[in-house]
């Protein structure tokens, strides 16, 4: 992992570049632009584990980012909800969830038993909105 200083030394085709900035100048492999976004998410592993819930950090048409409190095995294939907010003038508070099939692309130790987990989202589709318990 990178430390978040100005000084981290990066290794570029096998040269260091120790006045590089961690995440400024590393090669760009995303083929779409992600959009910061923090939504709640919840984790279906392929092992028969218990649901995982965690947070987007940034999302893509093509995949996403989030903060999780267990590591995923890279290359592990799992479901996961994403809930994302909607309004409609007639109703209160609802929420439409996202399902994906997702790959586990990449899983990064932040500390504090948090875990970065980059996943490519392979196949979705949308869930008709659940309204608010509380709403009439």
């Amino acid at each position: 992992m990178l430390a978040k200083s100005p000084h981290t030394a990066l290794y570029i085709e096998g040269r260091q570049d120790v006045n590089a900035h961690s995440s400024w100048n590393r090669q760009e492999r995303r083929r779409r632009v992600r959009t910061p976004l923090h939504l709640p998410v919840f984790f279906f592993p392929s092992e028969h584990r218990e649901a995982v819930e965690s947070t987007t950090q940034d999302l893509s048409s093509s995949g996403f980012y989030c903060v999780s409190p267990v590591p995923f095995p890279v290359n592990e294939l799992a479901s996961c909800y994403i809930k994302i907010p909607i309004y409609q003038p007639d109703r209160t508070e609802q929420t439409l969830a996202l399902k994906c099939q997702l790959r586990v692309v990449r899983v990064e130790f932040l500390g504090d038993a948090e875990y970065g987990v980059g996943c490519e989202i392979e196949d979705y589709c949308f869930i008709k909105p659940v309204e608010n318990e509380q709403a009439a």
